[in-house]
């Protein structure tokens, strides 16, 4: 275990609260940044960076101990069918590099970084629905696993 790691247990444990970044998507877009229709944020990392760790370095600011690699729709699950299969590495690294430096630029070495991945599947194309197709558990295991 990491001393960051068990540093927070050891709030937790104490009786302390815990605070967790949340809505990172929403906020990203709040900021500016463009949502794709069928991979919601996950290009955001490489189209805009800058907002990505600036909205990282906020969620710090605010107080939280943990934040989250913008990763819940950057797996190849989500970014293949939309025809991104080449930047699957690129855009999962880009979203740990923003976590990181943003923990950096805040000198707050004690906030943990923590994967965010989800079984979603992508929107289907010019629609608002989920795309329901079937995977097995070992295909989301090879796509998590690519993700960190």
């Amino acid at each position: 275990m990491s001393t960051r790691y068990e540093a927070l247990v050891s709030k937790i444990h104490s009786g302390q609260v815990a605070i967790l970044d949340c809505g990172t998507s929403t906020e990203l877009e709040r900021r500016g940044a463009t949502m794709d229709d069928q991979v919601w944020s996950a290009r955001v990392s490489i189209e805009s960076f800058d907002v990505l760790v600036e909205t990282h370095q906020a969620y710090i600011d605010a107080g939280a101990d943990v934040i989250t690699v913008n990763g819940y729709a950057s797996s190849r699950l989500v970014l293949e069918p939309a025809g991104f299969t080449d930047e699957v590495r690129t855009i999962n690294m880009k979203n740990i590099e923003a976590a990181l430096l943003a923990r950096e630029r805040c000198g707050n070495q004690d906030v943990l970084i923590a994967g965010s991945v989800s079984h979603n599947l992508g929107f289907l194309t010019g629609s608002n629905q989920f795309n329901k197709r079937q995977v097995t558990r070992e295909t989301l295991f090879e796509a998590f696993n690519e993700m960190f």
